[in-house]
């Protein structure tokens, strides 16, 4: 599966009250993806993109096994996912965004679509479970921490910093949680169980 996340669109909803420059959010978010990417194998390809950037046409890079997008200069980053859905229809593509224009645009070129607040879920989960055995471990969170290669901790420390490094900007904050409860009101339980059970199989990879 290919997992497709409209970056700007997940910050702001995950980040209403988020202060500090963007490009820390930017970087943060790209780490979270990179662990998560590390800890589902079923996940082939993450894309996160983003609008703007320095020149016309798109930039590409790689961080950590992630490809951050920025889409160029007088295009958003939507007509870019867009694009690659088209191109790549015959791929299991996941898209993460809120945006319901952009929802409906990707769904008729057969890609689903994943809400950031669901798809943070799965992400934190990944996280946590990278981290849960190593955090019970005095020895992996002294300074020691620091003799230990790259590839040894990436799916621990690494995992728990940004844990720890999130909840202290204030992803747990109450006006997020509002918002998540709102909505989760917005239809019945039912309802959304059938939703979640119609791409089960595909939401079982993440």
């Amino acid at each position: 599966m290919k997992v497709v996340v409209d970056g700007y669109n997940f910050i702001k909803g995950i980040f209403p009250q988020r202060s500090g420059l963007m490009e820390e959010f930017r970087n943060n978010l790209v780490k979270q993806l990179s662990i998560y990417k590390s800890c589902r194998k079923s996940i082939k390809e993450i894309l996160v993109v983003f609008d703007g950037g320095l020149f016309s046409r798109s930039e590409r890079e790689v961080h950590g096994g992630v490809t951050v997008i920025f889409s160029g200069r007088g295009r958003i980053a939507d007509d870019w996912i867009v694009d690659y859905v088209e191109r790549n229809s015959g791929c299991e593509i996941m898209v993460v965004t809120n945006d319901k224009k952009l929802t409906s645009r990707c769904h008729n070129f057969g890609a689903d679509v994943i809400r950031i607040y669901d798809f943070n879920d799965f992400l934190h989960r990944a996280l946590a479970e990278g981290s849960k055995d190593l955090s019970l471990k005095k020895d992996f969170l002294d300074d020691s921490i620091r003799k230990f290669e790259h590839d040894d901790v990436v799916a621990g420390v690494e995992s728990l910093d940004l844990l720890m490094e999130q909840a202290s900007i204030g992803l747990k904050d109450k006006d997020n949680n509002a918002e998540i409860d709102r909505q989760s009101r917005k239809g019945s339980s039912r309802r959304i169980s059938k939703a979640k059970r119609k791409i089960g199989a595909k939401f079982n990879k993440l």
